[in-house]
């Protein structure tokens, strides 16, 4: 055990006799280049850095600018704010005038961990002596390219055991700008054959650390029966979760003491540094028996529980105390609030026009029942002109509604906006808000933001009804597995034998899921391995093929012979498969699959279960994904894909019962009709004839010419 500790301090002094700053460009613009216009305008850009990094030398911004020539260099500023620090300001003159880069030196005081705001304020002027004149001036314009940057100076800063952070503090930081290939915030090592109690506790550690670091720039491995590796772990968070006897196998060799999880019948966690990096953090999640790892699995389940942790060490020697929901008595629908997409109350003040957008999932297309309505909450200020004063809710770039703001109107109340089924064809529902607002100041010198504006509320919420008779598709997923307040019966099946590979995409799929879980919703899926434990629920199942194809049971899965492909084994044995059917242990419930011959083509196909852009492109009942990444839809081959049918540029309507309603079936030519039909006709037959027409014609004018 001393020699152990002796290698583990060795270690400690290694990484800490030297601190390496790296530089680390944040492109703030999203790769997108910009352009205002106006006398007086801000423009904010936010930015994240991560919590375990110091700034220790200045970092610098490097602005790309252009802007109108008739600026007068006295009257036209730009100033930087960092975090609401005055930073620098400059004119606006020739010499930045056309493409110029500016160069900003940004102190480390005011740069933090977590989000940042950097803000621009430019004033712009031309000659014109009359303030008002140059309001509506068109010729007042700044450009900044998008190849503008900030350079950070940064080092990660040395690990100190603290759960208060947790489960965000397991994000990697170099991941957040990295362009690394692995992208892995953390390893959790499970033992070779998990009980059901560590299943259950995986569960709620995947629901954590999908709500609170997620899956949008990394992702977690699972490693079954693993080791801690200093080749492949070094850069990683490490979690290792079992009883007492597994995590002494797995840290002991690094001197890390393990005694306290041996104590009592309790479940508990405890934070270290990383035994091969200083850098990253290791957890310990265990206790002495199964059952005590079952009241650490009921803990973790909670979301509230998170907030009472403090220190290195957490003890749980009892169940949560926390009153369990009751489930809504409602019609089958899709409810979907703005602060389910994390987006704050969004506030537009000062005078005359304003916009603001925001885009929402419509997982359910093809599948919407006439009654589908926004809820706009909102309030806004009472000295607003009604004459003069509204707000336009479009979807799609569509109106929906206009409403005039007047003092009626002014007070928090909320509006239901119907939207018709036309514009629910789009697997994204893209809203944007426009208002205007006048106070009826004449004078044009300030923009009044203490008199004029308007606060749209994030309670404000999306509802569709859906008609749960109509098949489901690939393309419902996440939300078919999810209810309001949770997930809806849901068990994650891994068909033994387990691998990596199967294990990590059961792990990042419950944690996708769990992203759309609201507020304070405790984890009630878990993880199983019996098909026994695994009849009475909607099921994610992953698999190789070869246990799939094998066995009767999961027969329903293979859409009788694989769209074609089984029997093509050059085929089968190069794709991930994705599959949608009935659960082929319950009717009643529905089954979603991925699996592949190895773990190799199986992750050629998880992504589409977990990951940001990939998930969204999910279509059909049965689809392969080979080496290239791309999805290939191979079910259904027809116009039953009812997602397909509702694609906008061939979707159809109907009048039933005097409601336009779109056609579940879309009418399809075998080969299209050309638009040329008549040119050809015209030129290339009649033409000729016509010409032969005027030749016969004019011989006989001249035969009778010669015969008088």
């Amino acid at each position: 055990m001393r020699a152990g500790r002796v290698v583990f301090l060795a270690n400690v002094l290694l990484f800490s006799s030297f601190v390496r700053a790296e530089e680390v460009v944040v492109d703030f613009s999203g790769g997108v280049s910009s352009t205002v216009q106006g006398v007086y305008v801000e423009k904010d850009h936010w930015f994240e850095l991560p919590e375990d990094w110091d700034f220790p030398r200045p970092s610098e911004l490097f602005l790309r600018l252009s802007h109108s020539p008739l600026l007068k260099r006295d009257l036209s500023t730009f100033t930087v704010f960092v975090n609401n620090t005055a930073i620098t300001s400059f004119y606006l003159d020739k010499s930045n005038q056309d493409d110029a880069t500016v160069k900003i030196s940004i102190p480390p005081r005011v740069l933090k961990g977590g989000m940042n705001l950097l803000r621009f304020t430019i004033k712009m002027r031309t000659d014109l002596e009359d303030l008002c004149e140059d309001v509506y001036n068109p010729a007042l314009w700044m450009a900044i390219d998008r190849s503008s940057r900030l350079v950070v100076q940064s080092e990660e800063k040395v690990i100190t055991p603290d759960l208060s952070r947790f489960p965000r503090s397991y994000a990697n930081p170099n991941l957040l700008y990295g362009t690394q290939k692995e992208r892995i915030h953390a390893v959790i090592i499970v033992p070779e054959k998990p009980s059901q109690q560590e299943w259950d506790a995986l569960a709620s550690l995947a629901s954590h650390l999908g709500r609170e670091v997620g899956l949008m720039r990394g992702e977690f491995s699972v490693e079954v029966g693993g080791s801690i590796q200093k080749d492949r772990h070094k850069d990683k968070h490490i979690i290792v979760l079992g009883t007492q006897k597994f995590l002494k196998q797995v840290v002991g060799q690094f001197g890390i003491a393990t005694d306290l999880f041996a104590t009592e019948d309790a479940g508990r966690m405890q934070e270290f540094q990383s035994p091969i990096n200083p850098k990253r953090r290791l957890l310990l999640l265990g206790g002495p028996t199964e059952e005590a790892i079952g009241l650490l699995a009921q803990n973790l389940g909670t979301v509230r529980v998170l907030q009472s942790l403090r220190g290195a060490v957490a003890q749980f020697d009892r169940p949560p105390a926390w009153e369990a929901r009751e489930e809504r008595s409602q019609e089958t629908a899709f409810v979907l609030r703005l602060m389910d997409l994390r987006l704050s109350d969004i506030t537009m003040r000062g005078k005359f026009f304003h916009t603001t957008s925001f885009t929402v999932p419509n997982p359910f297309v093809g599948q919407v029942k006439d009654g589908a309505f926004f809820r706009l909450s909102m309030s806004h200020s009472e000295l607003l002109l009604p004459q003069s004063s509204s707000l336009l809710v479009k979807i799609g770039g569509e109106p929906l509604k206009s409403i005039r703001l007047t003092r009626e109107t002014a007070e928090r109340n909320t509006w239901d906006i119907k939207i018709p089924l036309q514009f629910l064809a789009q697997r994204f529902l893209t809203f944007e808000i426009e208002a205007f607002l006048d106070v009826g100041d004449p004078e044009c010198y300030y923009y009044h933001p203490e008199m004029a504006w308007v606060s749209i509320y994030n309670d404000s919420l999306l509802y569709l009804p859906i008609d749960p008779n109509k098949p489901k598709t690939l393309a419902n997923y996440p939300y078919m597995f999810l209810r309001w307040n949770g997930f809806n019966d849901l068990k994650v099946l891994l068909v033994e034998p387990l691998t990596q590979g199967i294990a990590s995409a059961g792990f990042n799929a419950l944690a996708f899921m769990s992203q759309s879980l609201r507020g304070d919703a405790s984890c009630n899926a878990t993880f199983v391995t019996s098909i026994e434990n695994a009849k009475d629920a909607n099921l994610l199942i992953v698999a190789h093929s070869g246990t799939i194809m094998s066995s009767k049971d999961f027969s329903p899965l293979l859409h009788g012979d694989l769209g074609g492909i089984a029997s093509r084994p050059e085929v089968l044995n190069e794709v991930g498969i994705l599959s949608i059917s009935q659960n082929p242990f319950n009717a009643e419930k529905i089954a979603l699959a991925i699996f592949a011959r190895s773990d190799t083509e199986l992750a050629y196909a998880a992504p589409y279960i977990y990951a940001p852009g990939k998930v969204e492109a999910l279509l059909g009942d049965l689809a392969i994904v080979p080496s290239d990444g791309e999805l290939r839809v191979l079910l259904p081959t027809s116009a039953k894909d009812y997602l397909g049918d509702f694609d906008p540029a061939k979707v159809a309507y109907e009048d039933k019962s005097g409601k336009i309603t779109p056609a579940v079936e879309v009418q399809k030519t075998t080969q299209p009709v050309s638009r040329f039909n008549v040119a050809y006709l015209v030129f290339f037959v009649l033409t000729p004839i016509l010409v032969l027409l005027v030749i016969l014609r004019l011989r006989a004018i001249a035969r009778e010419s010669r015969e008088e």
